[in-house]
């Protein structure tokens, strides 16, 4: 928890309509360039603190547009942010939140 305030000042710097974050738990929502741009700012930043984003434990989930618009926002993630993963079914906390995942579920 030591590490909190030290993030702070990165987490309040980002633009992006929705973040929330608990301990080193982060989520940005909105457009997807912003949300780029923002994860641009959480790794170059949080490099500075001594702290090293793992793509592993990140995903991108996009919603909404054209079949065609989601798939430019996916190859637009996978250059700016490589490693992370895209797909369609979110969830959190491993709760599923897409119908398709709450198929799977019950």
């Amino acid at each position: 928890m030591f590490f909190c305030p030290v993030i702070e000042s990165l987490t309040k710097s980002l633009e992006s309509p929705l973040t929330v974050w608990y301990l080193d738990d982060g989520t940005i929502c909105g457009k997807i360039g912003l949300i780029l741009s923002e994860s641009q700012v959480v790794i170059e930043d949080g490099k500075k603190l001594g702290l090293e984003l793992n793509p592993t434990k990140c995903e991108l989930f996009a919603f909404g547009g054209s079949l065609q618009q989601r798939h430019a926002n996916e190859d637009a993630a996978a250059i700016s942010c490589p490693g992370i993963p895209s797909g369609t079914d979110l969830s959190f906390s491993k709760a599923p939140l897409t119908e398709k995942g709450l198929k799977v579920a019950v």
